[in-house]
């Protein structure tokens, strides 16, 4: 995005925002490395990185700078994963955090060398490939659904859910 204007920065975060969004409300249990996921495996190597406060942007007038937030909902999905004092954390300042970190603070479920990854991705996966999939569908919907809600609210979805 550093080297975009703002028409076009838009329309790429458009773009990205609703693909995490349809990645988001896939009716079933998805792994992946993403915001927009709950169950991710990662790499022992693998750095993770918020970098768009700290990345210069040239903005109008020239002489003057300007970060960016991060995009396809990074101010919003990542607290809600690791709590606002973290995510604000990783925003602001756009530090690498490397693996075991980014699974102390439960962005990612486990940690695995890096070249088992998709192995491990794989296999977690295959647990719900013949599993009990209206039970599944249903407990993604109760949890996703509750998560803006009180208690009382979030208990009354999962009885509906059922």
């Amino acid at each position: 995005m550093a080297d975009k204007d703002y028409p076009d920065m838009v329309l790429v975060s458009r773009a990205m925002h609703a693909s995490f969004n349809a990645v988001a409300t896939i009716p079933k249990p998805v792994v992946a490395r993403s915001l927009a996921t709950r169950w991710a495996r990662d790499g022992a190597g693998a750095l993770c990185r918020l970098p768009g406060v700290r990345r210069e942007r040239q903005v109008r007038p020239a002489r003057d700078s300007a970060g960016i937030i991060p995009g396809a909902g990074g101010t919003q999905r990542l607290p809600r994963l690791i709590g606002p004092a973290r995510a604000k954390s990783q925003v602001y300042t756009g530090r690498f955090v490397d693996a075991s970190e980014v699974q102390r603070i439960g962005l990612v479920d486990q940690v695995v060398p890096d070249g088992d990854v998709y192995e491990a991705a794989t296999e977690l996966a295959g647990q719900f490939r013949a599993g009990p999939a209206q039970a599944l569908r249903a407990a993604k919907q109760a949890i996703d659904a509750g998560l803006g809600l009180d208690l009382d609210s979030g208990l009354e979805v999962s009885r509906r859910t059922i």
